[in-house]
């Protein structure tokens, strides 16, 4: 289950006010799904399943419910890191942000709103199971792997989880985001509880930290661009609106690298 919501409620004022690549949302995500097409996309998945993982065919359902921010989330990180690479093959420009941040416009047709695409990738994402836990393993790490696995992508880091109630200001998250090295993160919000998926529902965004510029992607609010020394206000709007809104309690993120 994934969460939706058109804007941001905290109020915040910033020394640069961020730049709105595109904006999004999530329209169209509680549709019917095709089931053969759903469970194709699982096979796929369980083809290269990390340790524990699986994703169960008996939970398809017919039509989904909860939001696609997942499936749109990866979607746009996956398709901007291979325009930027090709970018970057092709100009020897290191600049891979402000590259990311003109290649995310082109993606607004792709990633602005959910589609039947999206809704039966997150269709098959939502069947993802954890068989055998063990406190030895780090489930959570290796369920983002599994999704990841799809689009030939691996998680090379993850940060410790965050936890959402212990932000009282964008300080809290400064040091954490400056430990961070550039690149794309996908950052996974939940609600934690003991169950199959290990959690009671959750949110997917991504954030492409740069030495200049960073951006923001969130499937309900869009694409936006900012300083990096802005990153912390940002994310920390963004997690607080979170956190009240769904009672999300972690968030974490994990660095993205091509594996080939």
């Amino acid at each position: 289950m994934s969460a939706t919501l058109e804007k941001s409620s905290i109020p915040l004022t910033f020394a640069v006010p961020p730049l709105e690549v595109f904006a999004g949302n999530q329209v169209g995500c509680n549709r019917r799904v095709r089931y053969q097409r759903v469970k194709e996309i699982i096979k796929r998945l369980n083809a290269t399943n990390p340790r524990g993982v699986h994703f169960n065919e008996k939970a398809i359902v017919s039509v989904l419910t909860g939001g696609t921010c997942s499936a749109m989330t990866l979607t746009f990180l996956d398709k901007c890191m291979r325009s930027v690479r090709a970018a970057v093959q092709e100009t020897r420009n290191a600049q891979e942000v402000l590259l990311a941040e003109k290649v995310a416009g082109n993606l607004e047709p792709q990633c602005h709103c959910s589609s039947r695409s999206m809704r039966e990738l997150q269709a098959a994402f939502n069947t993802i199971e954890i068989r055998q836990p063990d406190t030895a393993v780090d489930h959570h790490r290796n369920k983002v792997a599994a999704l990841l696995n799809f689009f030939s992508l691996k998680t090379d880091f993850c940060s410790s989880q965050i936890r959402l109630s212990t932000l009282t200001s964008s300080e809290a998250l400064r040091l954490s985001l400056r430990a961070l090295k550039n690149g794309f993160y996908f950052i996974r919000m939940l609600r934690p509880t003991e169950n199959q998926k290990l959690e009671e529902c959750g949110h997917s965004i991504c954030y492409i930290k740069g030495g200049d510029t960073s951006m923001l992607y969130d499937p309900n609010a869009g694409v936006i661009s900012f300083p990096t020394g802005e990153s912390a206000e940002q994310l920390f709007a963004n997690f607080c609106n979170s956190a009240e809104t769904w009672g999300f309690q972690l968030a974490r993120f994990y660095h993205v690298a091509a594996k080939f």
